[in-house]
C-alpha cells in the first residue's frame, strides 16, 4: 500500500473503460509486422488522431525487401476506419533527436492526452520519445501501449551497431564503474561483451521474462549461457560481476519491474546501468527508471544498447490474441493529470 498507484492493464479496460473520455492522440510505428497495424487499429478506437511513422533502414536493399510488407500493411489500414484518423510520415532509423522530439511534441501540440505505442518502435526511437513526452509540460496524460506478438522469427535482427548509450540516456563522464548492472534476457546478445570490457559492475541482474513461453525458453537460456561465458572467460577478472542474479519478472507488470530497480538500487542511491536486450516492457521500465533518477538528482543511469540496423520483416507472424480472440494490447499510465507516476 505504500507504493504509488500506477494504473495499468489491458488497453480495452484501462483506456476503454476506466479512463474518462479524452482527446487521445496516438503515436505509433508502421512497420513490416502485421502486429504494428493491428495495434494502431486497436488504439484508433480510443483516439481522435493516429500518427504513424515509417522508419527507413540504412541499407537500400533492406528497404526494397521491406516494401511489399509495408504495402500490404497499408492496404489493411485503408480497409479499416483508422484511415480517417491516420497521418503517416517517414524518418531514418538513425534520425536525429530533433526529428524524434518533433514527432512527440507535434502530437502534444494537438492534444495534451497522448498514447505512445511502442510495439514496433526500435529502442533507439522509443527511449527518447518517452523522454520527450514525460518532460513536456504540454502532455497532461500519457499512456504507453504495447501489443504482444505471436510467432517470433528465429533471427529477429542483424547487423548491430557498436554498443553505445542510447541517445539522451548517457553516462556520467566521470564514472565507468557501477554498483548494479541490469540486463534484459531476450533472444540475442548483440555485442554485449563490450559492456563488460568497458564498464565494471559489482553485480549483475539478468531479468527473465515470466512466463517465457515454451517456444522461446531455450533461446532465453542460450542467451544467459552466452552472457555468463563472455563474462567469465573473455573479460578480465576485475570486470566479472559478482554475484550474477536471476530474476523472473512478469513482462506485463512494468510497475513491478520499476519497483525492483528501486529496491535493488536503494531508490537510485546505488549507481546502475541498463542493457535492454529483453522484452519491450522491461526496456520501458528501464527507460522510466533512468528518467526518474535524473529527475530526482540521483546518479545518472546510462542505457547501453547495440541497435540493430536490419530487422527481419517477419519479426512476428501477427499480434497475439487471448482465449476470447481479443488482441493482447497492454497500456500503462505514466502521466496522469499532469503528474508523473514513476517518481523516485
Amino acid at each position: 500500500m505504500s507504493k504509488p498507484y500506477r494504473p495499468w492493464g489491458r488497453t480495452s479496460w484501462l483506456i476503454g473503460e476506466k479512463s474518462s473520455p479524452k482527446d487521445w492522440v496516438t503515436i505509433g510505428c508502421l512497420s513490416t509486422e502485421v502486429r504494428s497495424v493491428r495495434s494502431l487499429m486497436h488504439l484508433s478506437n480510443y483516439s481522435s488522431e493516429v500518427r504513424a511513422v515509417r522508419i527507413i533502414p540504412p541499407a537500400v536493399q533492406d528497404e526494397d525487401i521491406n516494401a511489399p510488407y509495408i504495402t500490404a500493411n497499408r492496404k489493411i489500414l485503408n480497409q479499416h476506419s483508422v484511415k480517417d484518423k491516420l497521418s503517416e510520415s517517414e524518418a531514418d532509423l538513425k534520425a536525429s533527436l530533433d526529428t524524434i522530439y518533433e514527432l512527440a511534441l507535434g502530437a502534444a501540440a494537438v492534444s495534451g492526452d497522448v498514447i505512445l505505442d511502442i510495439t514496433s518502435f526500435p529502442k533507439r526511437w522509443f527511449f527518447p520519445l518517452v523522454r520527450s513526452l514525460v518532460n513536456s509540460d504540454a502532455v497532461n496524460n500519457l499512456m504507453i501501449s504495447y501489443t504482444r506478438g505471436k510467432g517470433y522469427a528465429k533471427v529477429v535482427s542483424e547487423n548491430p551497431e557498436p554498443l553505445t548509450e542510447i541517445q539522451s540516456f548517457r553516462a556520467s563522464p566521470t564514472r565507468n564503474d557501477h554498483d548494479c548492472c541490469f540486463v534484459g534476457v531476450g533472444f540475442h546478445t548483440h555485442l554485449l561483451l563490450e559492456l563488460f570490457s568497458k564498464y565494471d559492475a559489482a553485480s549483475m541482474d539478468l531479468l527473465f521474462p515470466f512466463p517465457p513461453g515454451p517456444t522461446r525458453m531455450k533461446d532465453n537460456w542460450r542467451a544467459v549461457e552466452k552472457i555468463k561465458r563472455l563474462a567469465k572467460s573473455e573479460v578480465s577478472t576485475n570486470s566479472i560481476p559478482d554475484p550474477i542474479r536471476y530474476m523472473h519478472l512478469d513482462t506485463s507488470d512494468v510497475s513491478r519491474v520499476f519497483d525492483y530497480f528501486c529496491e535493488t538500487t536503494e531508490s537510485g542511491l546505488k549507481t546502475s546501468m541498463f542493457a535492454p536486450y529483453g522484452p519491450k516492457t522491461f526496456s520501458l521500465a528501464m527507460c522510466l527508471f533512468s528518467l526518474s533518477a535524473e529527475k530526482a538528482n540521483k546518479p545518472f543511469v546510462p542505457v547501453y544498447y547495440s541497435q540493430p540496423q536490419r530487422y527481419n520483416p517477419k519479426y512476428t507472424e501477427s499480434e497475439k490474441l487471448d482465449s476470447k480472440g481479443e488482441i493482447e494490447s497492454w497500456s500503462y499510465s505514466v502521466k496522469r493529470d499532469g503528474t508523473y507516476l514513476f517518481s523516485l
